[in-house]
Protein backbone atom coordinates (compact mmCIF):
# COMPACT_ATOMS: atom_id res chain seq x y z
CA UNK A 1 0.00 0.00 0.00
CA UNK A 2 2.72 2.27 0.57
CA UNK A 3 4.36 1.73 -2.96
CA UNK A 4 1.38 2.72 -4.31
CA UNK A 5 1.01 5.42 -2.34
CA UNK A 6 4.33 6.87 -3.00
CA UNK A 7 3.95 6.36 -6.98
CA UNK A 8 0.46 7.90 -7.14
CA UNK A 9 1.94 11.01 -5.78
CA UNK A 10 4.73 10.66 -7.94
CA UNK A 11 2.58 10.73 -11.19
CA UNK A 12 0.93 13.52 -9.85
CA UNK A 13 3.79 15.51 -9.26
CA UNK A 14 5.45 14.24 -12.88
CA UNK A 15 1.67 15.14 -14.50
CA UNK A 16 1.74 19.04 -13.14
CA UNK A 17 5.25 19.23 -14.20
CA UNK A 18 4.29 17.93 -17.51
CA UNK A 19 1.53 20.45 -17.96
CA UNK A 20 3.85 23.18 -16.39
CA UNK A 21 6.33 22.70 -18.85
CA UNK A 22 4.15 22.00 -22.54
CA UNK A 23 1.12 23.35 -21.94
CA UNK A 24 2.33 26.73 -19.91
CA UNK A 25 5.14 27.31 -22.38
CA UNK A 26 2.67 26.89 -25.61
CA UNK A 27 -0.44 29.37 -23.34
CA UNK A 28 2.45 31.55 -23.08
CA UNK A 29 3.52 31.33 -26.43
CA UNK A 30 0.49 32.15 -28.07
CA UNK A 31 -0.11 35.43 -25.74
CA UNK A 32 2.95 36.80 -26.66
CA UNK A 33 2.26 36.23 -30.57
CA UNK A 34 -0.95 37.24 -30.52
CA UNK A 35 0.65 40.89 -28.71
CA UNK A 36 3.20 41.02 -31.16
CA UNK A 37 0.92 40.37 -34.18
CA UNK A 38 -1.86 43.38 -32.51
CA UNK A 39 1.04 45.82 -32.92
CA UNK A 40 0.96 45.96 -36.49
CA UNK A 41 -2.47 44.80 -37.48
CA UNK A 42 -4.87 46.98 -39.04
CA UNK A 43 -7.44 48.38 -36.27
CA UNK A 44 -10.29 46.54 -36.85
CA UNK A 45 -8.16 43.06 -36.59
CA UNK A 46 -6.49 44.72 -32.89
CA UNK A 47 -9.16 43.47 -30.91
CA UNK A 48 -9.22 39.72 -31.84
CA UNK A 49 -5.32 39.67 -31.27
CA UNK A 50 -5.99 41.19 -28.14
CA UNK A 51 -9.16 38.83 -26.91
CA UNK A 52 -7.22 36.06 -28.14
CA UNK A 53 -4.07 37.07 -25.65
CA UNK A 54 -6.52 37.75 -22.78
CA UNK A 55 -8.02 34.19 -23.22
CA UNK A 56 -4.27 32.46 -23.68
CA UNK A 57 -3.35 34.70 -20.22
CA UNK A 58 -6.44 33.45 -18.42
CA UNK A 59 -6.25 29.89 -19.66
CA UNK A 60 -2.85 30.29 -17.89
CA UNK A 61 -4.18 31.25 -15.07
CA UNK A 62 -6.64 28.83 -14.73
CA UNK A 63 -3.67 25.76 -15.28
CA UNK A 64 -1.83 26.86 -12.89
CA UNK A 65 -4.61 26.36 -10.35
CA UNK A 66 -5.01 22.84 -11.88
CA UNK A 67 -0.88 22.47 -11.58
CA UNK A 68 -1.28 23.23 -8.08
CA UNK A 69 -4.03 21.29 -7.61
CA UNK A 70 -2.47 18.59 -8.73
CA UNK A 71 1.47 18.61 -7.42
CA UNK A 72 1.24 15.97 -4.60
CA UNK A 73 4.44 18.59 -3.15
CA UNK A 74 1.64 21.00 -2.40
CA UNK A 75 -0.12 18.68 -0.22
CA UNK A 76 0.45 21.53 3.37
CA UNK A 77 -1.38 24.21 5.03
CA UNK A 78 2.00 26.24 4.24
CA UNK A 79 1.12 25.82 0.20
CA UNK A 80 -2.42 26.42 0.44
CA UNK A 81 -1.87 29.82 2.46
CA UNK A 82 1.48 31.14 -0.07
CA UNK A 83 -1.41 30.41 -3.13
CA UNK A 84 -3.84 32.61 -0.89
CA UNK A 85 -1.28 35.42 -0.59
CA UNK A 86 -0.36 35.05 -4.55
CA UNK A 87 -4.09 35.55 -5.49
CA UNK A 88 -4.48 38.56 -3.21
CA UNK A 89 -1.78 40.26 -4.24
CA UNK A 90 -2.75 40.22 -8.21
CA UNK A 91 -6.14 41.25 -7.40
CA UNK A 92 -5.26 43.70 -4.47
CA UNK A 93 -2.75 45.67 -6.70
CA UNK A 94 -5.21 49.39 -7.35
CA UNK A 95 -8.15 47.52 -5.83
CA UNK A 96 -10.48 49.09 -3.75
CA UNK A 97 -10.79 47.12 -0.96
CA UNK A 98 -7.95 47.17 1.91
CA UNK A 99 -6.72 43.58 2.64
CA UNK A 100 -6.37 41.53 6.16
CA UNK A 101 -5.63 38.13 6.18
CA UNK A 102 -4.61 36.26 9.25
CA UNK A 103 -3.47 32.62 9.30
CA UNK A 104 -1.36 32.90 12.26
CA UNK A 105 -3.53 30.45 14.41
CA UNK A 106 -2.95 27.72 11.13
CA UNK A 107 -0.14 25.30 11.68
CA UNK A 108 1.85 25.44 8.12
CA UNK A 109 3.37 22.49 8.12
CA UNK A 110 0.36 20.28 8.96
CA UNK A 111 -0.73 18.03 5.49
CA UNK A 112 -3.72 18.62 4.03
CA UNK A 113 -5.92 16.50 1.27
CA UNK A 114 -5.59 17.66 -2.06
CA UNK A 115 -9.45 17.78 -2.60
CA UNK A 116 -9.82 19.86 0.24
CA UNK A 117 -6.57 22.16 -0.70
CA UNK A 118 -8.11 22.39 -4.08
CA UNK A 119 -12.11 23.13 -3.15
CA UNK A 120 -10.70 25.62 -0.08
CA UNK A 121 -9.05 27.53 -2.50
CA UNK A 122 -11.46 28.09 -5.13
CA UNK A 123 -14.17 28.94 -2.76
CA UNK A 124 -11.02 31.56 -1.05
CA UNK A 125 -10.92 32.89 -4.68
CA UNK A 126 -14.53 32.96 -5.52
CA UNK A 127 -15.69 34.65 -2.05
CA UNK A 128 -12.62 37.36 -2.26
CA UNK A 129 -13.18 38.24 -6.43
CA UNK A 130 -16.78 38.55 -5.38
CA UNK A 131 -15.63 40.91 -2.66
CA UNK A 132 -13.70 43.50 -4.99
CA UNK A 133 -16.75 43.11 -7.49
CA UNK A 134 -19.47 43.89 -5.46
CA UNK A 135 -18.64 45.23 -2.35
CA UNK A 136 -19.22 49.23 -1.14
CA UNK A 137 -16.66 48.64 1.49
CA UNK A 138 -13.22 49.46 2.30
CA UNK A 139 -11.73 46.27 4.11
CA UNK A 140 -11.90 42.80 3.33
CA UNK A 141 -11.05 40.46 6.47
CA UNK A 142 -9.83 36.79 5.89
CA UNK A 143 -9.06 34.82 8.45
CA UNK A 144 -7.74 30.70 7.86
CA UNK A 145 -7.56 28.36 10.71
CA UNK A 146 -6.15 24.83 10.43
CA UNK A 147 -5.15 22.88 13.03
CA UNK A 148 -5.40 18.87 12.43
CA UNK A 149 -8.34 17.53 10.86
CA UNK A 150 -9.73 21.11 11.36
CA UNK A 151 -9.82 24.00 9.11
CA UNK A 152 -12.24 27.23 9.08
CA UNK A 153 -11.80 30.01 6.57
CA UNK A 154 -13.91 33.51 7.52
CA UNK A 155 -14.13 35.98 4.36
CA UNK A 156 -15.43 38.91 5.45
CA UNK A 157 -16.37 43.14 4.13
CA UNK A 158 -17.19 45.69 6.51
CA UNK A 159 -19.92 47.17 3.16
CA UNK A 160 -23.84 47.44 3.13
CA UNK A 161 -25.97 44.92 1.87
CA UNK A 162 -29.06 44.44 0.56
CA UNK A 163 -29.92 40.48 0.76
CA UNK A 164 -32.34 41.00 -2.23
CA UNK A 165 -30.03 41.71 -4.17
CA UNK A 166 -28.11 38.84 -3.95
CA UNK A 167 -28.29 36.51 -6.96
CA UNK A 168 -27.17 32.96 -5.34
CA UNK A 169 -26.44 31.46 -9.03
CA UNK A 170 -24.93 35.11 -10.12
CA UNK A 171 -22.25 35.18 -7.61
CA UNK A 172 -21.38 31.23 -8.15
CA UNK A 173 -22.74 31.33 -4.16
CA UNK A 174 -24.66 27.32 -4.82
CA UNK A 175 -21.57 26.36 -6.96
CA UNK A 176 -19.39 27.05 -3.88
CA UNK A 177 -21.76 25.40 -1.23
CA UNK A 178 -21.72 22.66 -3.57
CA UNK A 179 -17.94 22.41 -3.23
CA UNK A 180 -18.00 22.65 0.52
CA UNK A 181 -20.35 19.86 0.62
CA UNK A 182 -18.41 17.50 -1.63
CA UNK A 183 -15.21 17.86 0.96
CA UNK A 184 -17.60 17.18 3.99
CA UNK A 185 -17.59 20.65 5.21
CA UNK A 186 -20.32 23.87 5.83
CA UNK A 187 -21.00 26.88 4.01
CA UNK A 188 -22.99 29.67 5.96
CA UNK A 189 -23.11 32.74 4.22
CA UNK A 190 -24.52 36.39 6.04
CA UNK A 191 -25.61 39.47 5.18
CA UNK A 192 -26.47 41.36 8.44
CA UNK A 193 -22.62 43.00 8.88
CA UNK A 194 -21.15 42.90 5.70
CA UNK A 195 -20.98 40.21 3.10
CA UNK A 196 -19.56 37.13 5.41
CA UNK A 197 -18.89 33.48 3.95
CA UNK A 198 -17.40 30.78 6.53
CA UNK A 199 -15.98 27.70 5.14
CA UNK A 200 -15.62 24.64 8.07
CA UNK A 201 -14.36 21.68 7.66
CA UNK A 202 -14.21 18.92 10.50
CA UNK A 203 -16.58 20.82 12.99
Amino acid sequence: RLNQLTKYQELRTRISSDLHDDVGTLLSSVAMQSEVLSLGAAPEKQERFDKLSHLSREAMGRMRDTVWAIDSRKDNVDSLVDRMQDYLSDISEGGKLKVNFDHSQSKLTSSIAPDIRQNAYLIFKETVTNAFKYSNGDKLEITLISQGNNLTLEVKDNGLVDATDIKTSGMGLANMKMRAKRIGGTLDISYTDGFKVVLAIGK
